[in-house]
C-alpha cells in the first residue's frame, strides 16, 4: 500500500512539473505559408520551412492535406511532408499541420520544440499506469478485498443462464455490426456520435456477461440499455457512410475511444445500481441485496475510474502528436478531467467513510459524477464544442 501511495505522489509530482516545465520553457511559432515562400525561424528552433506544393488526398472516405516542404538548417536542407496525424521531427522539433487554405494555395503550420515537460508528463503518464495495474493487481489491495468479500458472488438464479446466453448473443450481434461498418466504411469506425454510442452499447453487454454471474437482474437491464444507445445512435442519423476528418484517421482512435467508451459503460452500470439502490433504501427493501449492489457498484466503479485514466492519458499522447500539444483545456478534456475528478472524490469517500448510512450516502454521491459524464458526452456537444465536438 505504501508503495502505490508513493508511485502516486510521484506521478502526481511529475505530471504537475512537467506542465510547469512545459509552460515556461517550450517554444511554439505558428505561421501561415502560401506555396513558394518561406519563413525563417530565430533561436532556440534555428530553421527556415519553405512550402513548396499542397495537395489534397481523399482516400477510402478520409479527406486528408499533405504540405511539401523544404527544411533549411546549418547543415542544408531536406525533403520533408506533413499531414494530420504526420508530423515532421528535426532536431528535437515538431512540425504539425494545422489548417488548409480553402483554395489549397498554402497552409498554416506549427513549430514547436519541449526538450523538457513532454518527457517529464510522459514518464508521470507511465508511472500512474503502472499504479493503476498494481492497484487492480495487488493482491491484499481494497479491490482484490472487494472482489472476494462475503457476498460479492450471486449465483442462486434460475434466470442466470438465460441472462447470460442473452447477453452474450446481444455481444455477438453489436460486435458484428462494428466489424461490418469497418470494412464497409474501410477505416476505423469510431468517427461519430453513432459509433461510440454503437461501442458503449458493447461495452455495456460486455459488463453484463460478467456482471451476470453476480446479478441476474443488472445482467438483463444491460439488454434494454444497449439496445437504447443504439436506437439514439440511428436517431443521430449518423450511421451513414460519410467523409472522415483527417484527424481521426489514426491507430490511436480506437485506442482511445475504446477505454472511455469502456469506462461509460462500467459507470453507467454504477448508475443503475444507485438507481435501484435508492429505491430499496426508501422501501426498506432487502438490504442484503443493497449491500450485494453496492459492491457491485464500486467495481463497475474502480474500473470505470482506472479505464477513463488511462482513456485520458492516450488521448494526450495523442494530441501531442496530432495538434503539438498534450492538453488544450479543450471543454471536452475539462470536463472529463472534472469527471474523473469526481468519481475519484466519490469513491474515496466510499472506501474511507465508516458511517451507518454509507450505502444512501455513496449512492446519492454517485449521481453527481455522471451527470458530469453525462455534460462530457453531449452537453459539450451541444454548448460549448471544440476540437472534441462531433
Amino acid at each position: 500500500m505504501k508503495i502505490k501511495r508513493i508511485l502516486f505522489i510521484i506521478a502526481v509530482g511529475l505530471l504537475m512539473s512537467g506542465g510547469l516545465l512545459t509552460h515556461f520553457t517550450a517554444q511554439k511559432e505558428e505561421f501561415h505559408l502560401r506555396i513558394g515562400e518561406i519563413n525563417h525561424l530565430g533561436a532556440p528552433l534555428n530553421l527556415s520551412l519553405q512550402l513548396t506544393d499542397f495537395q489534397i488526398i481523399n482516400n477510402n472516405q478520409v479527406i486528408n492535406f499533405s504540405a511539401f516542404l523544404h527544411v533549411h538548417d546549418v547543415n542544408g536542407y531536406w525533403k520533408g511532408e506533413v499531414r494530420a496525424n504526420r508530423m515532421l521531427w528535426h532536431q528535437g522539433n515538431r512540425i504539425f499541420l494545422k489548417a488548409a487554405d480553402k483554395d489549397l494555395g498554402g497552409c498554416t503550420l506549427l513549430v514547436t520544440r519541449d526538450p523538457a515537460g513532454l518527457g517529464v508528463v510522459y514518464a508521470a503518464y507511465l508511472i500512474f499506469t503502472v499504479f493503476i495495474m498494481g492497484f487492480f493487481a495487488s493482491p491484499n489491495g481494497q479491490f482484490r478485498q472487494l472482489l472476494q468479500s462475503e457476498g460479492a458472488s450471486f449465483k442462486n438464479s434460475k434466470y442466470q443462464c438465460a441472462a447470460f446466453i442473452s447477453t452474450v448473443m446481444f455481444t455477438l450481434t453489436i460486435l458484428g455490426l462494428i466489424i461490418f461498418r469497418y470494412f464497409f466504411r474501410g477505416h476505423n469506425p469510431f468517427s461519430n456520435l453513432f459509433d461510440s454510442l454503437l461501442l458503449f452499447a458493447l461495452g455495456i453487454t460486455i459488463v453484463g456477461i460478467f456482471v451476470c454471474r453476480r446479478s441476474t437482474m443488472l445482467a438483463f437491464l444491460s439488454l434494454p440499455v444497449a439496445g437504447f444507445a443504439i436506437l439514439a445512435g440511428f436517431m443521430t442519423g449518423g450511421s451513414t457512410a460519410s467523409p472522415t476528418q483527417a484527424i481521426l484517421n489514426s491507430s490511436w482512435l480506437p485506442i482511445h475511444v475504446s477505454f472511455i467508451m469502456m469506462a461509460y459503460s462500467l459507470f453507467a452500470f454504477t448508475l443503475l445500481t444507485s438507481i435501484i439502490c435508492i429505491f430499496f433504501i426508501f422501501r426498506n427493501i432487502n438490504k442484503e441485496k443493497v449491500r450485494h449492489l453496492t459492491q457491485i457498484s464500486q467495481i463497475c466503479g474502480l474500473w470505470g475510474e482506472g479505464l477513463l485514466a488511462i482513456g485520458i492519458m492516450v488521448g494526450s499522447i495523442w494530441a501531442s502528436m496530432s495538434w503539438g500539444s498534450y492538453w488544450d483545456w479543450d471543454p471536452k478534456e475539462t470536463c472529463a478531467l472534472l469527471t474523473l475528478l469526481a468519481y475519484g472524490i466519490v469513491l474515496a469517500i466510499s472506501f474511507g467513510s465508516k458511517s451507518k448510512t454509507r450505502p444512501l450516502t455513496y449512492h446519492l454521491l454517485m449521481l453527481i459524477p455522471f451527470c458530469l459524464l453525462l455534460m462530457t458526452y453531449f452537453g459539450v456537444n451541444v454548448w460549448f464544442g471544440g476540437k472534441h465536438a462531433y
